[in-house]
């Protein structure tokens, strides 16, 4: 069985038990990692998820995603990370909002 969490557009966010989060910040935000209990990170994760979001057009109260990181540990110290610019600019995506977005997929 898969499930995904997502944001997409300026950004909406659908997490994995399907909230819908409407996230206006600059910053980076943890969209999935591991070592977590009851929702709160408890350890070092193997794997982590981070989306950066960006001011658009100088408009502080609007963001959108424009890089996504994946953070690989093996629990021995080494750590790989892979980090994607999304291209574009959201104005370019009126009609669809998933050419700016991230997903994660989990199975289970």
């Amino acid at each position: 069985m898969a499930e995904t969490c997502r944001c997409y557009g300026d950004p909406h966010c659908l997490t994995f038990d399907g909230r819908d989060l409407s996230e206006q910040g600059t910053c980076t935000y943890t969209m999935v990692r591991d070592g977590c209990t009851e929702g709160y990170p408890s350890g070092s994760p193997t794997f982590e998820v981070r989306a950066d979001f960006a001011e658009i057009d100088n408009n502080p109260g609007v963001s959108w995603v424009v890089a996504a990181t994946l953070i690989l540990t093996d629990g021995g110290g080494s750590t790989v990370r892979v980090r994607v610019s999304i291209p574009g600019h959201p104005r370019d995506s009126c009609d669809n909002h998933f050419l700016q977005s991230i997903t994660v997929v989990k199975w289970h």
